[in-house]
């Protein structure tokens, strides 16, 4: 029920930038550097799904670690995640098939109740999951952004004026006049940024969801009975369902702004959950569930956790967010990846897998944080890490006795050399002699000598 934009997404909604829609640019090409993500979540499903799988508890919320996500949406009960280069991966309930996700190239995704949208490579429109409305029979044409509903779904076509189609049961896609620039398709309701930047909605309005405000915006997500915009000066307006602290029905204070609340950079409208991202990477919450604003859990929707959102961990910094039916995920960096000839290759979170996995010649980028490892080196790799500081890349070892780094390769000449750079070793020195050491370099044979290896800035 959410569309995303190359940073965020949510349930039922769309982010989109003013001035330049969502999802206009084209695939990113790989990175020079690694982009190091991993996807975590909160709330229902944050463990595997059991056989049979107990509503709501389908894994949609278990974590993916990767080293280049750009994008996610969380749904009813289901997960996506879009790579840079251009590969969907999906998770959590599949009963109508929106997890099985077609061949292809994407460059934006959207996840609603039952299933999901994408817009291809090539500009066009993909659906998978329920049809029953008619969700997934997606229209022809060419377009810059997708959102999908509950079971509608809504996208802007590349001159501006927006395409809609699925359930018209509360006339949330009834044919729309103009050019838009962002458009989010709801619950049972829809939301647009006119091209001047003023809002306007249509559909259901049981909980004043489309009686939208004044203003200049740049970005919206619908939720499921309520709304949300950012004005250009990152301040957030929040409207329908949730708008007071009495706690009724679909109200859980998920429209409760707080008018200190600050500028974001990114936000996110869930069934009853409402999230904002901010420039230094935390993230705030608003809704049942949520520890800012202490709803309690009464009322129609039990209380997963899906709001209360974990501090930053050391060496993570959150880059995306998207609010679902019971859960929320979040997009953040901080992760290993390893670079061949200028492409990431595999998600790791941790360091050997990617050391092992490297060619040689390759380079295993190392983000920023704390990590705990023994390391084997066995061949002609750049091992390249953060910083040496306390900030940068710190890897402690788990035995005392043994070194961090146990280096068995060497370089093949001056110009092609083992490196081992920007990093802090600690806890190896525990052990006497060389089994102490932060970094061992040792021979296959007596005989055997190590060389042109680099060691720079490693404390």
């Amino acid at each position: 029920m959410i569309n995303s934009s190359i940073r965020s997404a949510a349930f039922f909604t769309v982010c989109a930038t003013f001035a330049t829609p969502a999802f206009a640019s084209p695939v990113p090409p790989p990175p020079l550097a690694p982009t190091s993500t991993s996807v975590f979540g909160v709330g229902a499903g944050t463990s595997a799904a059991a056989t049979p799988p107990v509503s709501p508890q389908f894994g949609q919320s278990v974590p993916q670690t990767g080293s280049n996500f750009v994008s996610i949406a969380a749904g009813g009960s289901h997960s996506l995640s879009l790579d840079g280069y251009g590969a969907v991966t999906a998770w959590g309930r599949s009963s109508e098939g929106q997890c099985t996700v077609p061949a292809g190239v994407y460059k934006a995704i959207s996840a609603g109740g039952l299933f999901s949208l994408a817009i291809k490579s090539d500009d066009t429109l993909a659906g998978w999951g329920a049809t029953g409305a008619g969700q997934t029979t997606v229209p022809s044409g060419t377009y810059t952004a997708v959102s999908a509903g509950f079971s509608h779904g809504a996208a802007i076509k590349t001159d501006g004026t927006v395409a809609l189609w699925g359930s018209n049961s509360n006339g949330q896609t009834t044919a729309q006049t103009g050019t838009y620039l962002a458009v989010a398709a709801g619950g049972f309701h829809t939301i647009a940024i006119k091209a001047d930047g003023t809002l306007k909605g249509w559909g259901q309005n049981a909980n004043g969801q489309t009686t939208v405000p004044a203003g200049i915006y740049s970005k919206i997500s619908a939720g499921l009975y309520h709304s949300v915009a950012l004005k250009a000066d990152g301040t957030m307006s929040a409207w329908g369902a949730g708008s007071t602290a009495t706690v009724s029905g679909n109200s859980y204070g998920q429209s409760m702004i707080p008018s200190d609340a600050g500028s974001f950079t990114a936000i996110s409208a869930g069934k009853a959950v409402t999230l904002g991202l901010r420039a230094d990477g935390t993230v705030v919450s608003y809704g049942l569930s949520s520890a800012t604003v202490g709803m309690p859990a009464v009322g129609t929707d039990p209380n997963y956790g899906q709001a209360i959102i974990p501090a930053n961990t050391v060496g993570y910094t959150y880059t995306g967010i998207a609010a679902g039916g019971s859960h929320s995920l979040l997009l953040r960096a901080g992760s290993v990846a390893v670079v061949q000839s200028g492409v990431i290759n595999g998600r790791y979170t941790t360091i050997q897998p990617a050391i092992d996995a490297a060619n040689a010649g390759d380079t295993v980028n190392v983000a920023a944080g704390n990590f705990s490892a023994n390391l084997n080196i066995t061949k002609r790799i750049i091992l390249d890490g953060a910083g040496s500081g306390t900030d940068g890349t710190v890897i402690t070892s788990v035995t005392t006795a043994s070194p961090v780094i146990n280096v068995t390769g060497s370089g093949d000449s001056s110009a092609n050399r083992l490196v081992i750079k920007d990093l802090r070793l600690t806890g190896g020195f525990g052990g006497t002699g060389n089994n102490g050491a932060g970094i061992l370099f040792t021979a296959a044979t007596p005989t055997e000598s190590r060389g042109f290896i680099t060691v720079d800035n490693v404390t």
